[in-house]
């Protein structure tokens, strides 16, 4: 009974993950910079897939290079989502150019069906100069980061689940004008439905857990025959 509830259970969270679906935005109409350009920017990956904390993200090209939405002339630019009808997350690559701690440099309205919600972006709180340098290097409400090279430079995951707009049908990108203060640039969005394992779910795995555990110490503890 306990070998099949904690195979159960275990088939339950991965089913639960595996659920967490997502798709990439498609950002080439508004890139409008290549990040092979910036600081030791050679060492960034060329267009393609890259994922970064678990989320696939689609980088796209501009000219030669990598693209990004710099937002150090443009003021905002409105992006549809076709495609995230259910969703309840936006997975963004976010980094500046520059930055000085403490400065909203602007941030991301998502708009839905039914109202809209703004997330900020402060640097040192949730985005960091994209270099390991002079400017902010810290930022702990990152969700995660993939480094290149020799690891001085960066791209930078911010996480973003939301409730109470209905299906999500655009996100406007907007910067704030605070030159060195930072200039936010995006790389990719991807939009997806964050599964959370209820309570429940995670006591069944952890007993699970430990009854496979326990079966394995009393196979493991039982006498061996001997041959005649």
């Amino acid at each position: 009974m306990i070998k099949s509830t904690a195979i159960g259970a275990i088939f339950s969270v991965l089913a639960l993950v595996a659920s967490a679906q997502a798709s990439s935005v498609d950002i080439s109409t508004f890139v409008n910079s290549d990040i092979k350009g910036y600081t030791n920017g050679f060492m960034y990956p060329d267009p393609g897939p890259q994922v970064i904390g678990g989320v696939t993200f689609n980088l796209v090209a501009f000219g030669a290079g990598t693209g990004s939405i710099l937002l150090d002339t443009v003021t905002s630019v409105n992006i549809p989502t076709s495609g995230a009808a259910g969703d309840n997350t936006v997975y963004v690559l976010i980094n500046s150019a520059f930055g000085v701690a403490g400065t909203d440099i602007g941030g991301l309205t998502l708009n839905g069906s039914a109202g809209s919600i703004t997330y900020e972006f402060i640097e040192g709180t949730n985005v960091r100069d994209h270099f390991q340098g002079f400017f902010v290097n810290s930022a702990p409400g990152n969700a995660a980061t993939q480094t290149y090279g020799d690891g001085s430079v960066r791209l930078d995951m911010d996480k973003i689940v939301f409730s109470g707009i209905g299906d999500l049908q655009s996100i406007d990108f907007f910067g704030n004008g605070q030159g060195v203060g930072g200039e936010p640039f995006v790389t990719g969005i991807t939009t997806g439905i964050s599964a959370v394992p209820e309570p429940s779910t995670w006591a069944m795995m952890i007993l699970g857990f430990a009854g496979i555990g326990f079966m394995a110490y009393r196979r493991k503890s039982r006498p061996a025959l001997m041959a005649a």
